[in-house]
């Protein structure tokens, strides 16, 4: 148990190390729509669904504090006060990375992993769902010319959840806007 554990800290601490990114970033809100408010970071724009919530992704490698990560969107589900509010919410993080990036493969990490393939957004999307830590989390990505879109988001274990087929995921998937 003790080294999954240490696996699992490690495996997190490669993941972060492969997030980031150069430089300083911002995010900001666009207008609203129907369906929620356009959030946009240097590199791309998606709409935070109504009854969801953007966390700023904070550059964590970063020199100053506070930098955000310029290809990286992160959505809640439900309503927190800070950060540390967030724990145990259903979130959806979005990245824009470079078209050949080269992904890490964490699917030995899960339990009860099924393999998923979906179309949204015009796009297709292929991945895997699995178990940890008493949360069910979703891998999937994206390629295009552009860029390899990911998403990893938590669909369910905690105090707000959804499915892969909910409005409100397939309209972030097809709102999503390069800049």
């Amino acid at each position: 148990m003790k080294k999954r554990l240490a696996l699992i800290i490690a495996v997190i601490c490669i993941m972060a190390m492969a997030l980031c990114a150069c430089g300083g970033g911002s995010i900001t809100g666009g207008g609203d729509t129907a369906n929620g408010k356009e959030i946009s970071c240097e590199v791309f724009s998606a709409v935070c669904p109504n009854g969801w919530q953007n966390l700023p992704y904070v550059d964590i490698f970063a020199e100053e504090e506070g930098t955000l990560e310029p290809n990286v969107l992160e959505f809640v589900k439900g309503k927190f006060k800070d950060e540390s509010d967030t724990y145990g919410m259903a979130n959806v993080v979005i990245t824009c990375a470079e078209p050949d990036v080269w992904q890490l493969d964490l699917k030995d990490l899960y339990d009860n992993v099924e393999d998923v393939t979906f179309d949204a957004g015009g796009l297709t999307w292929e991945g895997y769902t699995g178990e940890l830590l008493g949360y069910t989390n979703l891998y999937v990505t994206s390629k295009t010319d552009a860029c390899t879109w990911e998403i990893s988001a938590t669909l369910n274990g905690g105090d707000t959840s959804f499915e892969m087929d909910d409005p409100d995921f397939i309209s972030i998937i097809e709102s999503l806007q390069m800049k």
